[in-house]
């Protein structure tokens, strides 16, 4: 398993533990704060060490400031580094697919923890 593959997985195991924190929960709780420091902390580490890994993978230089603003903005810098070392089309597929997989992730995952009854 390459390296950038694991900081893919793990950013999938660190989106399942956001959305399962805060699926249905009002917004001053307790694990909406843990979720956004938790995400605030982590997020960016393992997008910093995704983007280094998929570099050196694809043997191809990050764009200027596409670290530093991942460290920072994630989404901005991730879409930024995306679009600079891949083609329009294949960018563009994997933003959408990101956003279709943790879209539907939090779907599930609210309709879970509300205990909503499955149709038979």
């Amino acid at each position: 398993m390459s390296p950038a593959l694991r900081y893919v997985i793990a950013f999938w195991l660190l989106w399942a533990v956001l959305v399962t924190l805060t699926a249905g929960e009002s917004p001053h709780s307790e694990n909406i704060a843990v979720a956004s420091g938790l995400g605030t902390v982590v997020l960016p580490i393992i997008a910093y060490l995704w983007c280094k890994a998929d570099s050196a993978a694809r043997a191809v230089n990050p764009p200027p400031g596409a670290i530093p603003l991942l460290a920072v903005l994630v989404p901005i810098g991730w879409l930024y580094y995306l679009f600079a070392t891949r083609s329009p089309l294949r960018a563009a597929s994997v933003v959408i697919s990101t956003l279709v997989g943790a879209f539907g992730l939090g779907g599930i995952a609210a309709f879970v923890k509300a205990g909503a009854p499955i149709a038979n």
